[in-house]
């Protein structure tokens, strides 16, 4: 809980990871949702590609330790890079710092394998759209899961390659079914889109849902109060041949 929170959030064009290029300040959008509220820079800045791009919030609260808020963020509890097979963690990356630590380092407990996305959506002035849209993780009985062969000795992306190429037709609805011996026991943990939250489909994947097995027909989970939800995706993605 917070009261009257003073908080300063600003977008900055670096000179480097350690130092302040020009500075942006951004507006609260009125309209927007309070948990995930947009925000207008007061003037367009001019970025360029490879260029690395820091959004900062900053407690401005004259007792920041007893009046605060959290930054949300995806969390992984133990993982070995990259934490998003879609861009290099250097790339999106959620960095903090206090008094005690003024530089820069990226947020994990010392000594733990920790990782953290950021939840956010850069929307720029022509019309296109970046960033990761997924809210939460639910937890799920065990229902669905791939076993590969091997140890994992972790949290880890793994690979499987279909018996040969496959061709998808535009407009053909798929199943891509996962499965596991009787015997496993195992959790699956599907990913909360936030589309209800003003998240663009370039933020996440639009053109499904994950469902389980519940008494022989197919479901979306049960969370918050709903039942039979179909706002979630599992933790996959297709590599495409050019």
């Amino acid at each position: 809980m917070f009261k009257g929170l003073a908080i300063a959030v600003v977008f900055l064009v670096p000179l480097g990871l350690g130092a302040q290029g020009d500075v942006y300040g951004p507006a609260l959008r009125a309209a927007s949702d309070r948990f995930y509220p947009q925000l207008l820079l007061d003037r367009a800045p001019r970025l360029k590609p490879g260029g690395l791009y820091h959004l900062v919030f900053s407690n401005t609260d004259p007792d920041p330790e007893g009046n605060f808020v959290s930054v949300n963020a995806l969390f992984l509890k133990s993982c070995e890079p990259p934490l998003q097979p879609g861009r290099a963690d250097a790339d999106w990356a959620m960095l903090v710092r206090d008094l005690l630590r003024p530089a820069w380092t990226l947020r994990r407990t010392p000594g733990s394998r920790e990782g953290f996305t950021p939840i956010l959506e850069i929307d720029y002035a022509g019309g296109r759209s970046q960033g990761v849209g997924y809210i939460e993780s639910w937890r799920g009985a065990p229902r669905t899961a791939c076993t590969p062969s091997g140890a994992l000795g972790g949290c880890a992306w793994v690979g499987l390659t279909f018996a040969g190429p496959q061709t998808l037709a535009p407009g053909q609805t798929y199943h891509l079914l996962l499965s596991a011996p009787a015997s496993a026991s195992y959790e699956v943990y599907p990913m909360r889109k936030g589309t209800d939250k003003g998240f663009s489909d370039a933020t996440l994947f639009p053109d499904g849902h994950a469902e389980y097995r519940d008494g022989g027909a197919w479901a979306g989970w049960d969370q918050w109060g709903h039942v039979r939800l179909t706002n979630a995706d599992l933790q996959f993605y297709f590599r495409l041949r050019p």
